[in-house]
């Protein structure tokens, strides 16, 4: 099985085409200096020369069009051309691993989820401005931003004292998971769904989680939401739930988990489930699981991990790559899973 030595902890991993990007805590990958951001080749599995670095943790990545959109922790990237500052948000290079050196978004804090479309870039995170100087705006703990030069959008969803922790898009609708309750029509919830405009879907309005989601998924008609819960609203649900994508009412699906959920993948007609979970219902599955979407059961697909899985991408070919963070390794599912 593929495992390249890493020497700390990936939080992110993002495919595009035949190259798997991955971002976190180390300072090497199979021996070679890659500071926080790294990327292989998903046919060969070698590691590319592709190294921008970045000086303190990434968080997580998201590529659109011909960019990695890079959040977290750090200061500056340096290129294979200069060192650029860049405060906790940055977009490189797919191919090339150049730092845009127009894109430059600003957030006053750490950022730990990205999201990005073609034209929009969301960021969230426990920062309360974009921007620095005479751009500077007030963007509390959320904000959107173009892809041109990372200016703060227009709209302004507050999420005041509560920061978002998970981002998903459905229909070019933005889905954010926060700490805390937030603006629904009819009762309070921490999982949003935001139109296009930056004002909340009225016809959204999802049972209350009562911690915040890590992971939000979308496959048709349905939003799967993952995290560290042991109920939705009223309901005995564990670590991941089935909304519905229209009106986000609670599915009468629950593969019954013990533990949380960190990560999800959309996987054909099943979802692939990282988490620091042992068992899904009866059958023991260590940290990952491939659950049917339809019945909720879990396939006899079992890879035992002794920690946890903290992020999972899939490549072209519908094989899953995933994460053992405890071991700081990355490996392949086999395609027959």
């Amino acid at each position: 099985a593929w495992a390249p030595d890493i020497n700390s902890s990936i939080t992110s991993l993002a495919v595009s085409g035949t190259t798997l990007y991955a971002g976190g805590y180390f300072t090497s990958a199979e021996g070679e200096a890659r500071n926080r951001l790294a990327a292989f080749d998903t046919t060969t599995d070698a590691l590319l020369a592709w190294n921008p670095s970045a000086s303190s943790v990434v968080q997580s990545i998201a590529v659109a069009g011909s960019r990695l959109y890079v959040g977290g922790g750090f200061s500056s990237i340096t290129d294979s051309v200069t060192t650029y500052t860049r405060h906790y948000a940055a977009a490189v290079g797919l191919t090339d691993g150049l730092v845009d050196t127009t894109w430059d978004p600003s957030p006053g804090n750490i950022v730990s989820d990205i999201a990005a479309t073609g034209t929009k870039v969301y960021l969230t995170g426990p920062f309360t401005t974009i921007g620095t100087g005479p751009a500077q705006v007030a963007r509390r703990k959320f904000a959107a931003v173009n892809v041109t030069d990372g200016a703060a959008d227009s709209w302004d969803l507050d999420l005041g004292e509560y920061q978002g922790y998970a981002l998903g898009i459905s229909a070019g609708k933005l889905l954010v998971g926060t700490l805390g309750t937030a603006y629904a029509p009819t009762s309070l919830t921490n999982v949003m769904k935001i139109r296009p405009d930056g004002t909340p879907d009225p016809a959204w309005d999802p049972p209350n989680f009562p911690h915040a989601p890590t992971a939000i998924a979308v496959s048709g008609d349905y939003v799967y939401v993952g995290g560290p819960f042991f109920n939705v609203g009223v309901t005995a649900q564990r670590g991941i739930a089935k909304l519905n994508r229209a009106t986000g009412a609670l599915e009468p699906w629950n593969p019954n988990l013990d533990g949380a959920v960190n990560a999800l993948a959309v996987y054909g007609d099943a979802i692939v489930v990282g988490g620091s979970f042992t068992h899904v219902d009866i059958a023991s599955h260590y940290g990952i699981a491939i659950i049917d979407q339809d019945s909720a059961v879990a396939t006899d697909f079992a890879l035992e991990t002794d920690g946890t899985v903290s992020a999972l991408a899939l490549d072209g070919d519908r094989k899953s790559t995933r994460l053992n963070s405890s071991h700081t390794d990355i490996s392949r599912m086999p395609s027959s899973a």
